[in-house]
């Protein structure tokens, strides 16, 4: 099965409907724990940004907000926000290491760790492309997940 055929499959569709609504829930927990709960309106960008201009799109924000001269808390969490999407993070919950490790199991990465140092930076780069590819697709999903689990926690909380 191709990598196209494996995320248009019903296999895939469970995914989606389990493990990444699951892993998105778990960043939504996570930065709630962590950070002061931000006003609705920071996450109401999030699905505009994503159909006009995708991963790239949501990156771009996540800088200029983190960077913004606004409150703390927004900083935080465009931050968190940024460290969910990073190829570098080493949060547990990264959606990008939650997909490179989906599709390792998959089969549609190379393993970089066996195979000789010379090609580890070329195969981590080809596992880097496939993995914000596939990122890309499915943002839309986990954000409507992460989104949803946020406004609930933050509607219990009594605030915003």
């Amino acid at each position: 099965m191709t990598l196209h055929e494996y995320l248009k499959s019903a296999q895939f569709q469970a995914v989606q409907d389990e493990a990444l609504r699951e892993a998105a829930i778990r960043a939504a927990e996570k930065i709630r724990q962590n950070h002061a709960p931000v006003k609705r309106h920071q996450l109401h960008a999030i699905p505009s940004i994503i159909q006009g201009s995708g991963l790239t799109g949501l990156r771009d924000l996540a800088q200029k907000q983190k960077e913004k001269n606004s409150t703390t808390r927004n900083k935080e969490f465009w931050a968190a926000i940024d460290d969910l999407l990073s190829a570098t993070s080493s949060s547990e919950t990264s959606l990008f290491g939650f997909l490179q490790t989906l599709l390792l199991e998959q089969g549609f990465l190379e393993p970089e760790a066996s195979a000789e140092k010379n090609t580890q930076k070329q195969i981590r780069k080809r596992n880097k492309t496939i993995t914000e590819g596939v990122m890309d697709d499915i943002l839309n999903v986990y954000f409507e997940h992460f989104n949803c689990h946020y406004f609930i926690k933050a509607q219990q909380g009594g605030s915003q």
